[in-house]
């Protein structure tokens, strides 16, 4: 007898309580022994079929679960500050750099579980979640923001455009656009005119790119930015090009977002921690999320059940953390060279948000699931 991985067992015929399967793929362990013919042999008791969960796991892309986590770290990186404590600009704009595929990643990540399903009302459901978790996270920044910016500027902002634009706090304006994503993907497979399509999503990356080039603070580049990278998710349901070319990818991206970046200094006088969305941010972005596609596991390792089940909340609630620390430090820890502090900040305030969120999700575990961006349907 021998343990034999990544085999299914359909059962085809039976004789004295022994089954004759045929073999498919899926990582499903079984114990078998070899028998004359093709397939194999195994008594029926051996075989349990896998727990929900198990199956759950199965069918989910570790490797984009664990990635997922990276990139909040990379958000919080580039929500911090500007790392004068470094007393280098070239590291503080090496810092910034690497923390640009992000967002993108995650916009792309959002376009590709969309595209998992094959009808032209697929964006709906991240659509009506998505308008959910943006209300709930804009109430629940709200006294942040009257923290930050006093009481009086928080109720001006709430009366404003601004709030649609990006809620309560500035760092919303990922839910806002992701909105406005599903929104013109919804509208644009309704039309199915795949040039169409194409041709928006070009644009609206073409222009958020420019804005970066060419500062004019139109923000609502960014904003249609979503529509571009979603529909580079969708497209990368069906190419998969491999984890060799998203290693390469990045190489390419990262190389480009500094030349581009030191360019624009030496050119137009711009700062080199100023560029927010640079030319090689898209082929950066694209190869992570092809290494983070091609880099799977069976199972849920550590970090692939942090990125499935607090990736969001941190990305949500690490202005808290951060606004936090940065008092803590002031008050008690003003002695203590800058350059420890920039050091330090973001891992301390990823791992207080990320303690925060697991204890919410044992504590009140609807709510956590709530503002993780899941519904009971979803587990």
């Amino acid at each position: 007898m021998h343990y034999e991985e990544n085999t299914t067992p359909t059962i085809l015929a039976s004789k004295h309580n022994k089954y004759f399967i045929h073999q498919h793929s899926s990582p499903i362990p079984i114990l078998t022994h070899p028998i004359r013919g093709k397939g194999t042999a195994c008594t029926f008791s051996n075989y349990k079929p896998p727990s929900k969960n198990r199956q759950k796991a199965m069918t989910r892309h570790n490797g984009i679960d664990q990635f997922k986590i990276l990139a909040t770290i990379s958000v919080i990186s580039l929500h911090v500050g500007m790392y004068e404590g470094f007393h280098n600009i070239e590291i503080s704009t090496a810092i910034r750099l690497l923390g640009r595929w992000a967002v993108p990643f995650f916009f792309i990540a959002s376009g590709f579980f969309m595209a998992k399903v094959e009808n032209t009302d697929r964006a709906c459901k991240p659509l009506r979640k998505t308008i959910i978790l943006f209300a709930i996270s804009t109430l629940a920044m709200i006294p942040l923001n009257a923290i930050e910016y006093e009481f009086s500027n928080c109720m001006k902002m709430l009366i404003s455009s601004q709030l649609l634009l990006s809620g309560s706090h500035f760092h919303l304006w990922y839910l806002s656009s992701a909105i406005v994503g599903y929104a013109s993907i919804l509208t644009l497979e309704k039309i199915n005119n795949k040039k169409i399509s194409a041709a928006i999503a070009f644009a609206t990356i073409t222009a958020y790119c420019a804005e970066s080039y060419f500062p004019a603070g139109i923000i609502t580049t960014r904003h249609l930015s979503s529509i571009g990278l979603i529909y580079i998710g969708i497209v990368l349901r069906k190419k998969n090009f491999g984890g060799k070319a998203g290693i390469a990818l990045c190489l390419i991206g990262i190389t480009t977002q500094w030349i581009e970046c030191h360019a624009l200094n030496r050119t137009f006088g711009h700062s080199l921690l100023a560029p927010q969305f640079l030319i090689g941010t898209i082929p950066f972005a694209i190869g992570m999320f092809e290494i983070s596609r091609n880099y799977t596991s069976t199972t849920h390792n550590i970090l692939s059940k942090l990125g499935a089940k607090h990736s969001l909340f941190i990305y949500i609630f690490h202005p808290y953390a951060l606004y936090a620390t940065e008092e803590i430090n002031r008050l008690f820890f003003e002695s203590i060279d800058n350059f420890i502090k920039d050091l330090t900040i973001v891992p301390i305030t990823f791992l207080i948000t990320l303690s925060f969120s697991i204890a919410m999700q044992s504590i009140i575990p609807q709510i956590h699931q709530l503002l993780n961006g899941e519904t009971p349907s979803d587990l």
